[in-house]
């Protein structure tokens, strides 16, 4: 996937606006973030869902780990991305789904996944 939708409300979107009162700028960061790394790895046989080692994931953000995995908790409370950790070979991984991002893709994808 190249894009994916970005509304113009998200900002004042609940579930966000708490984000920004609960971690300031990170709470945005890290939800826009992780939508674009779930986008640059878009999979139209499982949309919306990717997995990670977590030592790859968490070179990503520009905040510390423990901080992206507790603002990540909050957004799976919300159900907005829901997370789940496992272990591989003795590599632990991280399972994002956003069940959303199918709806936000690109027309491209999109005409794929129809």
């Amino acid at each position: 996937m190249k894009w994916f939708k970005h509304l113009v409300e998200s900002g004042d979107d609940p579930d966000i606006m708490e984000s920004i009162i609960h971690f300031k700028s990170d709470g945005y960061m890290v939800f826009f973030r992780t939508l674009e790394i779930m986008s640059r790895e878009f999979n139209v046989e499982k949309p919306g869902i990717t997995i990670f080692p977590v030592d790859v994931l968490r070179k990503k953000y520009s905040i510390s780990w423990q901080k992206t995995v507790k603002i990540l908790k909050f957004f799976h409370r919300k159900r907005r991305i829901l997370i789940s950790f496992s272990r591989r070979c003795g590599v632990e991984h991280i399972k994002l789904n956003c069940p959303k991002l199918k709806e936000l893709c690109d027309e491209y994808t999109r005409k794929i996944l129809e």
